[in-house]
């Protein structure tokens, strides 16, 4: 092997390496790059999903409240007056559900029975003092109460307002938002899919047609289809904290995160899952992918290119002349004048071995 061969593979195997750690670098960056694009997605949807349900529920205190002042209320709840009540605030009731995602409306008496329950006129009487601590705490504060709570309609996110006469406490009023439309509004502020999960030990069991994913139902989702191929595929645990993981369904990845979801006592419940699809983020980075390995390829090949040609011309060429030349004196060929050309140190090597040979032609 020449020794321009040699120096050509040497030095692209040097170019090789860097390029390939460069590359691998490059690669680790990127796709730390790509987690920390998921995670953020993620949180996003976290935090947008935490900030609507604190808002939402703050709005359904505020109603619970403007329906405990209004003094026919008041006067109402006082005598018992369910008629009353009821011609006065179904009207609210039947807009409220249509524009406000309001879910029920109701009020009870001071000894916590309820006393009309505009969702549901016919029924009423009933106690609540042990199904209800959002209305016992109420009730026992004189202070306004909200969050989410399971009562005999289901899940709602509550706000409870005390009605005073005076300085007497007469009852309690009370206004629920379903949540289907805030997890849609949560979807259309961030593009992912949300749905409500609710644990069966915590509520009392699986009802008869939701199917069971672990110790979860799913009770509201925004994609039906595809949270049940979701949960199918990925297995989750409700923490205390948010919970991420990954679910691949038909070649899409979809980014999980699981928010625990705590009741007005502090009981876990469920939780809210969203997921986003990450299949336009994975394509980017497999893009770039590609787009960094072709261009070391080509910076490669350009680099191994120019270093070969650069040694033939000023390496190999002058070096093979000159050992022609060297070969050819030796056979008593007639001396000629070295070959020239080549890079600064092969040309002294020809200069000094034509120094030596016209020495030795003169002392002849």
């Amino acid at each position: 092997m020449r020794f321009g061969t040699r120096v050509v593979a040497i030095t692209s195997l040097l170019l090789l390496a860097s390029f390939g750690t460069l590359a691998a670098v490059t690669l680790a960056d990127l796709h730390d790059s790509l987690r920390q694009q998921q995670a953020v997605a993620l949180r996003t949807v976290s935090l947008t999903l935490r900030s609507t349900i604190d808002r939402n529920s703050a709005t359904a205190l505020a109603m619970a409240n403007m329906m405990a002042l209004q003094p026919g209320n008041v006067t109402a709840v006082a005598q018992g007056d369910r008629a009353v009540l009821i011609e006065r605030m179904a009207p609210v009731y039947d807009y409220l559900s249509k524009q406000s995602g309001v879910d029920l409306l109701q009020f009870q008496t001071a000894d916590m029975k309820a006393l009309v329950r505009l969702h549901e006129p016919a029924r009423f009487g009933d106690d609540v003092s042990q199904t209800r601590p959002m209305v016992v705490a109420a009730n026992h504060n004189r202070r306004g109460q909200n969050g989410l709570e399971i009562g005999s309609l289901g899940l709602s996110l509550r706000g409870v307002a005390p009605v005073m006469q005076g300085d007497k406490l007469v009852g309690t009023a009370e206004v629920g938002l379903a949540l289907s439309p805030l997890i849609g509004a949560v979807k259309t502020r961030t593009g992912a899919e949300v749905a409500v999960m609710l644990s069966a030990t915590m509520t009392g069991g699986p009802q008869r047609d939701r199917k069971l994913y672990g110790d979860l139902t799913i009770r509201e989702t925004t994609d039906n289809a595809l949270f049940a191929r979701i949960l199918d595929a990925a297995q989750l645990q409700l923490a205390r904290e948010d919970v991420f993981t990954e679910a691949v369904i038909d070649g899409v990845t979809w980014g999980v995160v699981a928010i625990p979801m705590l009741d007005f006592s502090g009981r876990m419940i469920g939780g809210f899952v969203a997921v986003q699809n990450f299949s336009a983020l994975q394509a980017r980075y497999k893009r770039q992918i590609w787009q960094l390995l072709s261009i070391a390829l080509g910076c490669g090949l350009v680099c191994f290119s120019v270093l070969a040609v650069a040694m033939r011309a000023f390496v190999d060429r002058p070096l093979a002349g000159l050992a022609d030349w060297l070969e050819g004196l030796a056979k008593g060929e007639p001396a000629s004048a070295a070959p020239s050309g080549g890079a600064a140190d092969t040309d002294r090597l020809a200069t000094a071995a034509t120094v030596l040979v016209a020495g030795k032609e003169s002392s002849r």
